[in-house]
């Protein structure tokens, strides 16, 4: 019998656009160091369930899973395959009060390297045009495509899909802006605040 290891490294990459979700945590421009040297580009992509295409991406995925993980569970002693947990890769989506949306989120990304040579992720517009030197910042719930690479692995007793972010398509564009770029330069505007009003006072956070 094949090891473990031999059989998860046989398993191909299979390739699969994603229906169209919203973007949240999107990071494709540029690459993001805070956890990998090599930097890394992901997205987290959130889905309706209840939508005819997603139901039918999340059931071809899931059913992927589980005869991948039923190969790699024939791969080890029938006690210690019990005690192997399978990881799937959508996850609940919850709102800003950490209540359950119905929604699922799907994360994928890549390293921004390979042998020392760079990686980027092509954009494309609605339009399916490929978008040269794309720089603006995708916002949440821009709604978005994925193409993606998905693959099982086996981990410390999990058995799951590493998905891979190939290249990503921006059909509605909500564009992040950060603090420092919400006010313009206003020199010169006279101070309307009085020495004795703090912003607390003038507003209600």
């Amino acid at each position: 019998m094949a090891s473990t290891e031999t059989v998860v490294k046989e398993m191909k990459w299979r390739n699969v656009v994603t229906p169209a979700g919203g973007a949240l945590w999107c990071k494709v421009t540029e690459p993001d160091y805070k956890f990998d040297k090599q930097g890394r580009y992901e997205t987290s992509l959130v889905l309706n369930p209840n939508e005819e295409a997603t139901a039918t991406f999340i059931d071809m995925i899931e059913d992927y899973l589980d005869k991948s993980a039923k190969t790699i569970l024939e791969t080890f002693p029938e006690r210690k395959a019990k005690e192997i947990k399978i990881v799937k890769p959508f996850h609940t989506d919850y709102d800003k009060d950490d209540k359950e949306t119905g929604n699922v989120v799907l994360k994928a990304k890549s390293t921004a390297s390979f042998n020392d040579e760079p990686i980027t992720i092509s954009i494309y517009d609605a339009k399916g045009s490929k978008l040269e030197n794309f720089k603006k910042k995708i916002g949440n719930g821009s709604t978005i495509k994925l193409y993606i690479g998905f693959k099982p692995y086996y981990l410390n007793g999990n058995i799951g899909l590493s998905v891979r972010l190939k290249t990503l398509q921006v059909i509605d564009l909500k564009e992040y802006v950060s603090d420092d770029s919400i006010f313009k330069n206003e020199t010169g505007v006279e101070d309307t605040f009085s020495n004795n009003t703090t912003v607390d006072d003038e507003f209600d956070f």
